[in-house]
């Protein structure tokens, strides 16, 4: 069933149902997760100016499991690869496993299209060493055929260094099954960046979003399993799996991966770390599997979530299927960790220094959010909101221990008792929300009718009316439907 609000892509691709091999999700629309546009580029498009970036890239194989596409590369020096358990989830999934490496474009700007420009194959099985749910990984090794060297194609290394809010960063990969590409600017010629290090869902999905990197890079289905890269370093600091991103709006959002450190800290538990897999640096940031959970019931901003450990298990289901689970959604509203208030709390005002309004407690305002960060204190949000491209404000709340919610636009204010609020001064003003466009933009509701399909982005959005107002102010909108899905969804 394809969900009517396609909010979250998970990236792999399958172009036909699959009998023998049931979907992991059970959604089957090739979602894709592009920021605003796709500004990845064949891989030899930086043959000159990145060489070393695409050398590191022929690590990278694109895999065929059953009649789905993924991504996955090889991990230390012994011919094991990594990629998404959504992917590769038990030993029917890994004996159904092409893999396949030098698929690339002899040309920059050459067309490309689903499985063209073959390479070579490594192997058309591999067998499973170690796969988990919520960290979404599955390590396997690879069962060459007669005669295949891996050496030419060297091998990935994860970083020991932990990772920080506007780090740069580059994604490598085969998005729609498509020959090699990277990913590795954003809005023209800025270097793609890490958004939030600690983002975690409202409300669990079949991401399993908890303490994951956030980024701007563009994916699709097929990018699944993609190695999400230090530009500095060129060591991998996440593994890709699932998207946040809209496309045709500067207010894109972001992609989420899974921190290689806690798929690395698994793998050590297990000794099953292949040789050579991590470039020693120092001490694993962090050295445990995270231990807070998305909440698991609908609810409104100010709704505490659930803390639970996680487990490290191996399913039962099968290879992927291609595109968002139908009853996700990716949530773009603030997150605090206190009991929702009946009554009004009155606001009281404390300075802040530097180039925030004073700061308002017991206030939210929901949606728009751009970014995440850890802070204990609400005054230091104003530091994080000031180098995020777009924020103008800032929401803190005692979530994960103090967290920044940095949004994009001041949206509907809320009471919400201990959230913090503040707005930078300049250009932006602590003013209401933009006002609702004139009805006659839109026709009038017919209620109870839905138009399945075709969607290009949704919005939170707890009443209809405002539907009409995101429709218009987003590109190629020319329809919505709204639902009372999670709270209310355009």
């Amino acid at each position: 069933m394809v969900s009517l609000t396609k909010a979250l892509a998970v990236f792999g691709l399958a172009v036909l149902a699959q009998a023998q091999i049931p979907s992991f999700f059970d959604d089957n629309a090739q979602a894709e997760s592009i920021c605003n546009t796709d500004e990845s580029q064949n891989v030899v498009c930086y043959k000159d100016s990145e060489p070393a970036k695409v050398s590191k890239s022929s690590a990278v194989a694109r895999l065929k499991i059953s009649e789905s596409w993924c991504t996955g590369w090889l991990f230390g020096s012994e011919g094991h690869l990594i990629t998404n358990n959504h992917c590769i989830n038990n030993d029917a999934a890994a004996a159904n496993t092409r893999v396949e490496f030098a698929s690339v474009t002899p040309g920059c700007q050459d067309s490309v299209s689903l499985g063209s420009n073959p390479g070579v194959y490594a192997t058309t099985n591999v067998t499973l060493i170690l796969n988990d749910v919520k960290l979404d990984f599955a390590l396997v090794k690879l069962n060459l055929v007669d005669g295949f060297d891996l050496a030419p194609y060297g091998y990935l290394q994860a970083s020991e260094t932990s990772v920080n809010v506007n780090d740069t960063a580059y994604v490598m990969g085969h998005p729609y099954g498509k020959p090699r590409r990277i990913a590795m600017v954003k809005d023209g010629t800025t270097a793609g960046r890490i958004t939030t290090t600690n983002y975690t869902e409202r409300l669990q999905t079949d991401c399993y979003n908890v303490d994951r990197l956030g980024h701007n890079l563009d994916t699709e289905g097929g990018s699944s399993g993609s190695p999400l890269m230090s530009a500095t370093s060129n060591l991998v600091i996440g593994l890709h799996n699932c998207g946040g991103c809209k496309a045709s709006t500067r207010a894109y959002g972001s992609n989420y991966a899974i921190k290689i450190t806690y798929i690395v800290n698994l793998l050590r538990e297990n000794n099953v770390l292949p040789k050579d897999a991590v470039k020693s640096t120092g001490t694993l940031i962090p050295t445990t599997t995270p231990t807070t959970t998305a909440p698991t019931t609908t609810a409104p901003t100010t709704t505490a979530p659930t803390t639970t450990t996680p487990t490290t298990t191996t399913p039962t289901t099968t290879a992927p299927s291609t595109t968002a689970p139908s009853t996700t959604a990716t949530p773009t509203t603030t997150t605090p960790t206190t009991t929702p208030s009946t009554t009004t709390v009155p606001s009281t005002i404390a300075p802040v220094p530097s180039k925030c309004s004073p700061i308002e407690d017991n206030t939210d305002y929901a949606g728009f959010d751009v970014a995440s960060t850890s802070r204990a204190n609400a005054a230091d949000c104003c530091v994080d909101c000031d180098s995020i491209p777009g924020c103008k404000l800032f929401v803190w709340s005692p979530f994960n221990g103090g967290t920044c919610w940095l949004k994009s636009q001041v949206g509907t204010k809320v009471t919400s008792v201990g959230v913090k609020s503040a707005v930078l001064t300049s250009p932006v003003t602590t003013s209401a929300p933009p006002p609702t466009p004139p009805p006659s933009l839109c026709l009038p509701a017919k209620a109870n009718y839905d138009f399945p399909g075709n969607d290009i982005s949704y919005v939170p959005s707890r009443q209809f009316k405002d539907c009409c107002a995101e429709c218009t102010s987003t590109y190629g909108c020319n329809f919505y439907v709204w639902t009372d899905y999670n709270s209310g969804t355009c």
